[in-house]
């Protein structure tokens, strides 16, 4: 009967399976936290299942869909104030934006979230949102500036031993090439 905790174990089997690459699956469950959230009036959990359902659209393809979930999460993170949350669709919008080349998008959330992270101490978003950029900067063929971003984003996973070390580890190899 508690209905807190049932929504947190469905996000939480819905994050599994898009970790696992099971998009559909993950939405599945993601759906179902997210109508808990509501049920109980939890705003936070709102954004939280809104974000997380995006990536899960994104993960799809399915862009359009992602954009729409993670303009509510945000919406709502705003709304209470969330500057964590805040700063992660930031991030997330700018690595979406940066997969359908809107470079000008991309950088703008980027941007709000890399400030948003330094202003509060968020150093695994700042490491997320410098590595976006390092992206952004590949995209636009600008592969020294591509090299800096992403050397910064790796002296911070590895002081915060991130498991994200490894892709930004690879991503700095395949610029070396």
């Amino acid at each position: 009967g508690d209905k807190q905790r049932e929504g947190d174990c469905q996000g939480s089997l819905g994050r599994a399976y898009g970790k696992l690459g099971q998009a559909d699956k993950s939405i599945e469950y993601l759906e179902l936290a997210l109508s808990i959230a509501r049920e109980i009036g939890d705003r936070q959990q709102q954004s939280m299942w809104l974000g997380s359902i995006g990536e899960a659209y994104g993960a799809l393809g399915e862009y359009h869909k992602a954009i729409e979930h993670y303009e509510q999460a945000l919406e709502i993170a705003l709304e209470i104030d969330d500057r964590h949350l805040e700063c992660e669709w930031h991030n997330q919008f700018g690595g979406l934006y940066i997969r359908t080349n809107d470079a000008v998008q991309a950088k703008e959330n980027l941007e709000q979230a890399l400030m948003i992270s330094r202003e509060l101490g968020f150093r695994e978003l700042e490491a997320k949102g410098l590595f976006n950029f390092a992206k952004l900067f590949q995209l636009e063929n600008n592969k020294e500036s591509a090299l800096q971003y992403a050397k910064d984003a790796r002296a911070i996973f590895e002081s915060i031993e991130s498991p994200e070390l490894e892709k930004v580890n690879q991503f700095i190899e395949s610029l070396n090439q």
